[in-house]
């Protein structure tokens, strides 16, 4: 993998969501009343590891090896895969998805501010990762 040039802070993620769009409220509504800030914050902690630990690697990778199509297939970066992997096992493509079809309901506002991370650590990845 490539070497890892992804610096971020989330404070001012967090910032907007809590204090000037006031997402606490959703914990109100029934199809989010299970989940509390802290989990919202442990969503958003882990999915900035992932950026940073996962993805962001990849990004020189997605440069120098590129995505290729030949006789029909289309070949990606091998790092990709692994992010993919992580990606499945955390089910991180059906957060704001209903439970009964798979998802974990996650309001789609938490959704789109871990997709934000992922999507600033290496855009590529985050374009193939919304194919899945």
């Amino acid at each position: 993998m490539g070497q890892n040039f992804y610096k971020r802070d989330d404070r001012d993620v967090k910032f907007v969501l809590k204090e000037h769009l006031g997402i606490q409220r959703l914990l109100e509504f029934e199809p989010y009343s299970a989940f509390s800030m802290e989990d919202f914050d442990m969503i958003l902690d882990q999915a900035q590891k992932i950026a940073a630990n996962d993805i962001a690697p990849t990004f020189q990778d997605g440069d120098r090896e590129g995505c290729h199509f030949n006789q029909g297939k289309v070949t990606v970066p091998r790092s990709f895969h692994d992010c993919w992997n992580v990606f499945k096992e955390g089910s991180w493509f059906a957060l704001p998805l209903k439970p009964d079809y798979g998802g974990q309901g996650v309001p789609l506002i938490i959704a789109e501010a871990a997709q934000e991370f992922f999507m600033s650590a290496n855009f590529a990845f985050g374009c193939f990762a919304g194919m899945g």
